[in-house]
């Protein structure tokens, strides 16, 4: 059956309202108010050329009823357990309010969700089901990208810029992401009367948002964390002026002082919303106010300080430190070339005021609700606000005189020039880059899959972190890769699309140390791993390290742990089909200094024996029984899983598929982990 998510993209066929044929829905348009079925096929159908989307029968989905996540989701497949299935599409009938009114049809639209537990069978004459059906890729003719970097087949097409980089990385991106776009960088409209409305178009990119613990200045709502942007947009090159806004709307709401180069100001989020609908009607449409993940990279634009010119800003610099704003492009512009992102006046975002999430995040929006709108950028009052990351916050129609906007613009990538390509194989388009490595393999493929990859990636397959006092963090790159996880009588196919770093040894205790200032282990050592610590306490290490490193650290999921430890065997242990105390700590009663044994195939050590490796996942029984792609495990559950075995527990508790558990609060003596990172 198909997921939630299949369903509702089927149905939409393209739109955004309320049905697929529109804003309503009549009788001639779906079976929503008769007394029984009618024969399939009865009404047109959608842009997708499926029939009855909307009414008829309520249509079940394979997914478990609940709430949606509130970030960006990619191939979501709802909640690992649950009471109630979803159903969606509405059915004949309708819905009756109340005995006086009439049928509501509500519950044929789009988005409408019901759902109802698995096994019930009464009083369900309105439910019926749609199948799905799994399209088999691997004889696809998919374009392959001959000598391309995984910057240029971004779905946003062009480069992806990586952070930092510099200002003649960014002119040379923008000019070559214009070229496939077959725009121009700079992109005027004319508003009339002379009045021009200038943008300019800002590459995808990649780069660490918030800010470093060290930095002055700093709140604690800063937390830095990795962003991808997968689409170019357009960014405007001036804050909107007062002569644009009544080029638009045909007043000047500017108050405190007036001149047609100044920036418009006295604006709410609302206000900026109503301009936008005008401006959308007037010219080709798309704008929008940027998203605050777009306004911080694109004001950053490469560098990663307190401010796009350093760490210091002067009055040279930026309109910082005067009585009122001042004519926009008074100062130098950044390396996008877009002026006056520090200062002059707050700009409004797009988003709802909240916490960021932890960990990496593609595309950002912020919630879907809130209280308050972000403003960023600072103006000439607003004193310590005007660093790159700083923010603040207003309801959205609040409306200050040094509140402004700068608009951005949705990129049309449909006319864009892909590079044309021959017949490949799919793996070779993994996002994870590179080959994808499909077990078993040998160590000669290891190696020279790591080196293509971390070469692809512009990284080393061997990197470190200083934690300070010689004290250092090794990870190892894992390649993206195909494998079957779990013991014989259990296994299922797993794909893991993107490449990740795996430690090259357990946790210490000196790492820790030197991360958390204290020791918990019950056997003390330096280069002995770390025990005596529980998920909670891992998440808490992790957490610091992530504010005081490059981040992006964090612990494997389960799945990752098994591929990075079978290193492309199907053996019971990465060595064969049996170890001996030479090969691994599993019966030695004590814990060994890490690295004391040989490494396996990717160049990990102790991934056998030693101490039992909190990963990220919640436990649960059974795996799933078909092949699944980037998995995650449950969204709930009593105990985290463990892996990997200890020196106390025997060959048996040591091979690849064992798993242990433990509740996340437990923290026994065997008990260690090792960390993974998101390049």
């Amino acid at each position: 059956m198909p997921t939630e998510a299949e369903w509702e993209f089927a149905c939409r066929a393209g739109t955004t309202t309320a049905y697929s044929v529109g804003e309503s829905l009549t009788k001639s348009d779906a079976n929503i108010d008769g007394l029984s079925t009618k024969e399939v096929g009865s009404y047109k159908p959608n842009a997708f050329g499926l029939y009855d989307m909307h009414g008829n029968v309520f249509e079940w989905c394979e997914d478990w009823y609940a709430d949606y996540p509130k970030e960006s989701v990619i191939d979501p497949k709802g909640p690992a357990t649950g009471e109630r299935r979803a159903l969606r599409g509405g059915a004949f009938g309708g819905v009756r309010r109340s005995e006086a009114s009439s049928f509501d049809f509500e519950q044929a639209r789009s988005f409408e969700r019901a759902s109802n537990p698995p096994t019930n069978r009464s009083n369900m004459f309105r439910v019926g089901f749609r199948l799905a059906r799994t399209v088999d890729i691997k004889a696809a003719v998919a374009p392959a990208i001959p000598n391309h970097k995984p910057a240029e087949i971004i779905p946003a097409v062009g480069n992806l810029l990586l952070a930092p980089f510099t200002e003649a990385k960014a002119k040379e991106v923008q000019k070559s992401v214009a070229k496939s776009l077959q725009k121009e960088v700079d992109e005027k409209a004319d508003l009339g009367k002379g009045i021009n409305l200038e943008i300019v178009l800002i590459p995808a990119g990649k780069f660490m948002m918030g800010s470093p613990a060290s930095e002055a200045g700093r709140n604690d709502d800063e937390k830095q964390h990795e962003v991808t942007l997968t689409k170019p947009f357009f960014m405007g090159k001036y804050e909107v002026t007062q002569e644009q806004w009544e080029a638009v709307m045909g007043n000047n709401p500017s108050l405190s002082v007036k001149g047609s180069k100044l920036p418009v100001t006295d604006v709410s989020w609302d206000d900026c919303q109503e301009f936008i609908k005008k401006l959308n009607a007037k010219t080709n449409g798309s704008y929008r106010l940027p998203s605050e993940a777009e306004w911080e990279y694109a004001c950053r634009a490469g560098t990663t300080t307190a401010y796009s010119f350093g760490d210091n800003l002067t009055k040279n610099e930026a309109n910082v430190k005067d009585s009122s704003a001042k004519l926009v492009g008074s100062y130098k512009p950044n390396a996008f070339g877009l002026y006056d992102m520090h200062g002059n006046v707050c700009e409004w975002c797009e988003d709802w005021k909240a916490d960021y999430l932890e960990g990496s995040v593609t595309d950002p929006k912020g919630p879907g609700k809130g209280g308050r709108r972000v403003l960023r950028g600072g103006s000439f009052w607003w004193e310590g606000s005007r660093r790159s990351f700083s923010r603040s916050d207003f309801p959205s129609a609040s409306r200050n005189f040094d509140f402004g906007f700068r608009l951005a613009r949705t990129v049309d990538i449909k006319a864009a020039v892909v590079p044309a390509v021959p017949k490949s194989d799919p793996a070779a388009m993994m996002s994870a880059t590179g080959n994808l490595l499909v077990a078993p393999f040998n160590e000669a493929k290891a190696k020279e899959v790591q080196k293509s990859v971390a070469k692809s990636l512009q990284k080393e397959v061997e990197e470190k972190a200083d934690l300070g006092k010689g004290i250092n963090l090794e990870m190892v790159l894992i390649p993206a890769g195909k494998f079957k996880m779990g013991p014989p009588n259990n296994s299922h196919e797993v794909t893991l699309t993107k490449p990740f770093y795996m430690g090259k040894y357990e946790v210490t205790q000196e790492q820790w140390e030197a991360v958390m200032g204290k020791n918990p282990s019950y056997h003390k050592g330096a280069k002995l791993p770390v025990e005596t610590v529980s998920w909670e306490d891992c998440q808490e290490f992790i957490k610091k390290l992530n504010e005081n490193a490059n981040g992006g650290y964090r612990l494997p999921t389960e799945a990752e742990w098994e591929y990075a430890c079978r290193a492309g065997t199907t053996t019971a242990y990465s060595f064969g089909d049996e170890i001996t105390a030479a090969d691994v700590n599993y019966d030695f009663g004590k814990l060994v200094v890490v690295g004391s044994y040989k490494p396996n195939t990717f160049g990990l050590y102790d991934m056998h024996g030693n101490v039992l490796e909190w990963c990220e996942d919640w436990w649960t029984i059974d795996y799933p029984a078909k092949a699944i792609i980037d998995p995650i495990g449950p969204a709930t559950g009593t105990f985290r899983v463990t892996r990997g075995g200890t020196a106390w527990t025997g060959k048996g508790n040591a091979f690849s598929a064992y798993r242990g558990k433990n509740r996340p609060t437990g923290n026994y003596y065997s008990d260690g982990f090792r960390l993974a990172r998101t390049p």
